[in-house]
């Protein structure tokens, strides 16, 4: 009988002796590693470290740095990675494939150039800057890099919004009209997210996630829109209450507010469409619509009295409930497309230009501007 021996990448024989003349199948290469290091250690950046990267075997923290010694200092306990003692030192560090600034708003634009220009590529956490002049000048300096720009607008690929592009796509809701979003609670905020001069402030936080939301499900570019912007709660000077409306060319309306003094909570997404309605409050969805068998055809007619049933019309209107949890048919997550796209050259889902319309929706919100 004859043996057969397993080659490895460079035609050599395996010398496993468990596996010699049994196993033919071929060496599955290893995965290409991604080495990352984040500056600041807030809630942010332990969020995707925890949620995201951790999980994920093809990439390698190499270091951190914080203002707050500690923090990177206990990341480099808990998982053996360097401590850097200056952003530079990060920078200055050839193992470091990829940045993730995940500091203070206000520092995110001249942070992200700074290692633009040491060629890494570079996550940004939203905001990508504070203003739209900001953000012109990282994207121009992005475009000359050998490092590529992403900007962590992670939450287009939470389970809720996916969920509703499932729905609109069915068409179980008809022609929708309004889409309203809700980022409601109530805290007496005190951190730096309440201190515009740290670019703080509901617009720059929870707003860039809303609005990116808004953004993709408005059908089409904005025609127009409205805002108004206050602080209600938090002890800062930064606003800490949005209501901001948005209407597409499509005629289609997106209706946000985000509040840290709401102290009843309303559903997060209402879907309107003119065959029914979708709700999503926590992670159960509710849907009430038309059954798509009943075609309802009414007539306006001036002589019909209302107190014979006018209001309604004369058709028997046959609904559908439907109740469940949130299940998309398909999800992913954020870090897990960039690393495809930076080791596969996958295209990538969140463009810059996309960023960038989201920072100018910001900027005229900011001013009250009313038309875009």
């Amino acid at each position: 009988m004859i043996k057969h021996k397993r080659l490895n990448g460079a035609g050599v024989a395996a010398t496993n002796g468990r596996h010699r003349g049994r196993d033919l199948s071929p060496i599955r290469p290893r995965k290409a590693i991604l080495n990352i290091a984040l500056c600041g250690l807030g809630r942010a950046a332990i969020g995707l470290l925890n949620r995201e990267v951790l999980e994920m075997k093809e990439v390698r923290i190499v270091g951190s740095f914080d203002l707050i010694h500690d923090r990177a200092q206990s990341l480099a306990n808990r998982l053996g990675c360097r401590v850097y003692d200056s952003y530079a030192q990060l920078l200055a560090d050839p193992e470091v494939e990829l940045v993730v600034v995940a500091t203070r708003s206000s520092e995110h634009a001249p942070m992200a150039i700074q290692a633009l220009k040491a060629g890494k590529h570079v996550l940004v956490e939203k905001p990508m800057g504070v203003n739209l002049r900001q953000v012109d000048r990282l994207l121009k300096v992005a475009k000359q890099s050998q490092g590529r720009l992403f900007v962590r607008h992670n939450r287009r690929f939470e389970p809720a919004f996916l969920q509703v592009k499932d729905i609109l796509a069915s068409k179980k809701l008809g022609d929708v009209y309004q889409i309203a979003l809700r980022v409601h609670k109530y805290q007496k905020r005190n951190d730096w997210q309440t201190l515009k001069r740290f670019g703080g402030g509901q617009l720059l936080n929870w707003g860039p996630h809303v609005i990116d939301w808004g953004l993709q499900l408005l059908d089409g570019p904005v025609a127009d829109m409205w805002s108004d912007l206050k602080c209600v709660a938090a002890a800062g000077d930064a606003e800490d209450t949005i209501k901001l409306l948005l209407r597409g060319e499509s005629g289609r309306v997106i209706d946000i507010e985000i509040s840290d003094a709401v102290a009843l909570a309303q559903p997060g997404w209402v879907v309107y469409g003119s065959r029914g309605t979708l709700a999503i409050h926590g992670t159960t969805c509710t849907m009430r619509y038309l059954n798509p068998k009943l075609k309802v055809k009414v007539k306006a007619d001036a002589g019909t009295p209302s107190v014979t049933g006018g209001y309604s019309g004369p058709a028997k209107l046959t609904w559908i409930e439907e109740k469940f949890e949130v299940s998309p048919k398909k999800s992913t997550k954020y870090f897990h497309e960039l690393y495809k796209t930076l080791k596969h050259g996958a295209e990538f889902p969140v463009s810059l230009e996309q960023a960038r319309e989201n920072l100018r929706i910001i900027e005229l919100a900011r001013r009250g501007t009313k038309f875009a």
